[in-house]
């Protein structure tokens, strides 16, 4: 059994220099980690507070099928800049997440 992860907090895609001092990103082999143990090639994947898109990147490069729901217009649109499943990224309070599929179709 594990007591401790040793992991590099470093990402594939540079975080933006104006935002440097915000960086508050999960290291990406964590996010690995976790998709690897608890899901499986095809599963879907929730992040409800996707930020940069952390989670959706790596969920698609391990064949998952990314959902996720971002408050700030900022981060929501450069997260879709760098996901493939772009309109599976929901700009909204995942608060009313139940009301958020129907309003961004």
């Amino acid at each position: 059994m594990r007591t401790c992860l040793a992991l590099p907090k470093c990402h594939e895609i540079p975080f933006p220099d104006a935002r440097t001092s915000e960086d508050t990103r999960c290291p990406e082999e964590l996010v690995r980690l976790f998709l690897e143990e608890y899901t499986q090639i095809g599963d879907v994947v929730l992040d409800p507070f996707a930020g940069y898109a952390t989670t959706l990147r790596v969920a698609e490069a391990m064949g998952r099928i990314p959902y996720g729901v971002e408050a700030n217009r900022e981060r929501a649109e450069k997260a879709r800049c760098i996901i493939n499943h772009k309109y599976n990224l929901i700009m909204g309070d995942s608060r009313d997440i139940r009301t958020l599929a129907s309003a961004n179709t």
